[in-house]
């Protein structure tokens, strides 16, 4: 939505709402993919040092489905991009 300006928030004695670039959303909602995807972080043991494949991923996600629905290769293959870091996304493969 719409941020009001700082001047205004001032003049009402109200703080402007923190946002955290790097937070779980505070309003408890979510989806079923980023619940997926979460899950996806999960098992695999994913962090900044540990960026399984592409493919692996994808094959996983295909393997699993959303309220009983197939999850398409497509949209497989956006999740397992997504949860990786960007970086990891130029290719190239592992490092050892």
């Amino acid at each position: 939505g719409y941020a009001p300006p700082p001047q205004l928030l001032e003049e009402l004695g109200l703080e402007p709402r923190s946002v955290n670039d790097n937070a779980l959303s505070q309003s408890g909602y979510s989806t079923p993919y980023l619940q997926l995807m979460q899950k996806a972080i999960d098992v695999h043991r994913i962090t900044d040092q540990n960026q399984p494949l592409k493919k692996e991923l994808e094959a996983w996600f295909i393997e699993q489905t959303i309220n009983g629905e197939a999850i398409s290769a497509n949209d497989a293959s956006y999740m397992a991009s997504f949860v990786r870091s960007p970086k990891s996304r130029k290719g190239g493969g592992r490092k050892y």
